[in-house]
């Protein structure tokens, strides 16, 4: 859930330690907001990834879609690697300014985003 004190004390407590390749707090924010849009937007509601990589979901959104959308947000996608081992599937992706990772194993579904603060 976006917390903006929370992001904006870490922040802070970054900037302090006078590291200066941080992006404009407001950036920052704005970045953690569209990540907490896209998670719900899509994300959440995953239930599946296939063996040919196909997102499986109530909203039968595409991979391609998430894709699109992710660049809107998060700027060009620089890296993708997809790996299918057994019932293992993982599909991460990298963007200017965040990674999403994509997991199905075991008949559960997991994600992780973490968006770059910093140039």
């Amino acid at each position: 859930m976006f917390d903006a004190q929370k992001i904006t004390q870490e922040y802070e407590r970054i900037k302090a330690s006078k590291y200066s390749g941080l992006l404009p707090l407001q950036k920052v924010l704005k970045l953690e907001q569209e990540k907490e849009k896209y998670i719900e937007k899509f994300l959440v509601k995953i239930k599946k990834i296939d063996k040919e990589f196909n997102i499986i979901s109530d909203e039968k959104f595409t991979l391609d879609e998430m894709i699109k959308e992710a660049i809107q947000k998060f700027g060009d996608l620089t890296f993708t690697d997809k790996s299918c081992e057994g019932d293992n599937i993982t599909i991460d992706m990298a963007f200017n300014l965040c990674i999403i990772s994509l997991k199905f194993r075991e008949n559960k579904f997991k994600y992780k985003i973490t968006v770059f603060w910093d140039l």
